[in-house]
């Protein structure tokens, strides 16, 4: 029981987190726009994309090694191994950053980039980089709470100094908001570098980077791939269906994406419970509380779709609502993203990290063929629906993965009854799309149910 509240309070922490710091950025939106030229804002939108492409790259992703190490690792060594795979990250970046400058004109042209910001782009790229590196270690070794502190402080010191800058600026007020991010980012990645160096004391050990290489490096074509997964109906609209219906589809992703916050911030708090729990060969306790989890987040994927009317029409005018029958779709397909997750932290688990990109770079693929496919017939309908089966294969693969790998030890009945429930929520919001009444009612039904099933167990 301690152990499931401990899973439980973490999770709390952490959606509170994710929500808390989501809303922030949700919030400041309207004031940023209002202070910034659409010209402006586009640059900074660009420059953001491309510091998470840097961010990638620039890390060789060691941060995705953490978890399993972990659990592998006594606690003295696994902070020697967290100061040599900095190490490791730190001699990525002085490689890309070595590169950048011998080939600067040429990449801030193909960047659109000016020199400077070509600079402060590698700088927050890694920096910003050893912060997520070392909220990885607070996740990993239960630390919410220092988790969210970390996190909110850093929202509320980016968003503050960015605003700052841009009213100090009569011209070019871009560079405000860019640098309000790039010297928070550089500060607290400064700040965290040397607490992670002083706690390990070790820089270059080859036993720990032929540990780690192996674990990371796949991931840098996961993300790429998920990239790819997540952005390239919006772009294959534009370009296929024009503007409006890329614009009506990214409201719709918008507003589905509250799901992707909620599965991230629940899976901060069950990866390191599950792998303490499969290390010690709970396959009874991990199940148990499997099946609340995938039980209770599969009751919180209706009540979002069965809302979503009223969010869309609180969120965007009238002129946006045609999305209405987009979201749930999407919702359902990034629901397939919460499930595949099960057979990939497994997969991290066995520092199998190979089939996972293997996994991602299918699915990009299979969502590039279905948009081809889809997209000229159906607009947005028709990526929504490239998304649901590209990650219902994402699902499907990794399940198979997971189980050749042998131990896998999620029950696959649990999965038939979560897709239960949100195939009848699909449903219901299908047929009593124009019904708030009777939407009301199902959604307080199941409020009902879950207060029910918490109290029963």
């Amino acid at each position: 029981m301690k152990i499931k509240n401990s899973f439980l309070s973490s999770s709390i922490i952490y959606v509170f987190g994710s929500f808390l710091t989501s809303g922030l950025a949700f919030i400041t939106t309207p004031i940023f726009t209002r202070l910034l030229t659409p010209e402006d804002y586009g640059i900074t939108s660009v420059f953001a994309t491309w510091v998470s492409v840097f961010t990638i790259f620039v890390g060789v992703q060691t941060s995705s090694t953490i978890a399993t190490a972990h659990i592998h690792f006594k606690k003295e060594e696994f902070n020697q191994y967290l100061s040599s795979i900095l190490f490791l990250s730190t001699v990525s970046f002085a490689i890309v950053g070595l590169i950048c400058f011998v080939f600067k004109y040429q990449i801030a042209s193909l960047l659109n980039l000016s020199i400077g910001l070509l600079i402060v782009l590698i700088l927050q790229s890694f920096l910003g980089y050893v912060q997520q590196f070392y909220n990885t270690y607070l996740i990993q070794t239960k630390k919410p709470l220092q988790s969210l502190i970390l996190s909110v402080s850093y929202s509320f010191l980016t968003i503050g100094l960015s605003l700052l800058l841009i009213f100090k600026m009569d011209t070019d007020r871009y560079y405000g908001k860019i640098l309000g991010n790039a010297i928070i980012a550089c500060l607290f990645g400064l700040c965290l570098y040397f607490v992670i160096m002083a706690k390990g004391k070790k820089l270059i050990s080859l036993r720990y980077w032929k540990y780690c290489l192996p674990l990371g490096l796949p991931i840098i074509l996961h993300l790429l791939s998920g990239l790819v997964l997540g952005q390239s109906d919006r772009v294959m609209l534009q370009s296929m269906s024009g503007n409006y219906e890329a614009g009506i589809y990214s409201f719709a992703y918008t507003i589905a994406s509250v799901l992707s916050l909620l599965w991230s911030a629940t899976n901060n708090a069950w990866v390191p419970w599950y792998f303490d729990n499969t290390k010690a060969q709970n396959t009874k306790g991990i199940n148990q509380l499997a099946k609340k989890y995938i039980l209770l987040f599969s009751l919180g994927t209706c009540a979002i779709m069965l809302m979503t009317p009223e969010v869309m029409k609180i969120l965007g005018p009238e002129e946006y609502w045609s999305a209405g029958r987009v979201i749930a779709m999407v919702v359902f397909g990034i629901y397939f993203n919460f499930l595949y997750t099960f057979a990939v932290n497994y997969e991290f688990y066995c520092q199998n990290t190979r089939w996972i990109a293997v996994g991602s770079i299918c699915a990009a693929a299979v969502n590039v063929g279905l948009n081809l496919l889809l997209i000229p017939q159906f607009g947005g309908v028709g990526a929504a629906i490239a998304t649901l089966i590209s990650y219902f294969a994402l699902f499907v693969f990794h399940n198979i993965i997971a189980i050749r790998l042998g131990g896998f030890n999620i029950s696959k009945r649990l999965y038939i009854y979560g897709i239960g429930i949100v195939i009848l929520g699909f449903f219901l919001i299908s047929i009593f799309f124009n019904y708030f009444i009777l939407r009301i009612i199902i959604f307080i039904l199941m409020l009902f149910y879950m207060f029910y099933y918490k109290c029963r167990k």
